[in-house]
């Protein structure tokens, strides 16, 4: 295998979406074109300097202390090691999750649980449509409501688990609305717990 960029490796606690609460490593690949503009992680429109370390499989494999792990980005589908770096994990006992914007598409493991967290509202990336049929769960996150223009009609038909999170900067105005959307969509509120809580435990590579 190549090597591949990683920004950091933390074994933590997952803090959103249907894992929340889990014991988790998370892995950060580095880089993501998609610049949505409230972007958490120094990706978005005021694009932030990241430091990150070229890493082996093996490396990777080793860092990665949970049973759980989180795969994220960054955008990890632009890294054509992903499927790759899945198959081991899996083979070395792991669960692995993904999660994606959509906007690149990868043929990863079907045990692979995908959390899909379209962007076509906030960028100019677009999602690409085979992730409403291969995404356990879709996550959308709700700043105004003016989303659901973008995602409501596929969301009545997805199979998977419909998560509603507010935009943390927007949280007090847009958690009802997340609530009423979970209502109206037949699916759930998602928080992002490690932020409310502060989380952070034990990184492993930098």
């Amino acid at each position: 295998m190549e090597t591949i960029k990683i920004e950091y490796i933390i074994n933590t606690v997952q803090g959103e979406g249907r894992w929340c609460g889990t014991p988790a490593t998370l892995v950060r690949t580095f880089g993501c074109p998609v610049s949505c503009p409230w972007c958490d992680t120094g990706y978005g429109e005021n694009k932030t300097d990241h430091g990150y370390a070229v890493m082996e499989l093996a490396e990777i494999l080793t860092a990665c202390r949970e049973r759980h792990v989180m795969i994220t980005g960054g955008e990890p589908m632009i890294h054509r090691q992903l499927p790759e770096i899945c198959e081991a994990l899996i083979e070395a006992g792991k669960f692995v999750q993904i999660e994606t914007s959509g906007a690149f598409w990868q043929d990863v493991p079907d045990d692979v649980w995908v959390t899909f967290s379209p962007k076509d509202h906030c960028s100019s990336y677009k999602s690409k449509p085979q992730f409403w049929a291969r995404a356990n769960e879709v996550k959308v996150v709700i700043s105004d409501g003016r989303e659901m223009d973008f995602y409501g009609e596929k969301l009545k038909s997805f199979k998977g688990e419909k998560l509603f999170q507010p935009e943390y900067e927007r949280r007090q105005w847009s958690t009802p609305l997340c609530v009423q959307l979970a209502r109206e969509y037949g699916g759930r509120l998602s928080i992002q717990a490690h932020k409310l809580l502060g989380l952070q435990i034990g990184r492993a590579h930098v």
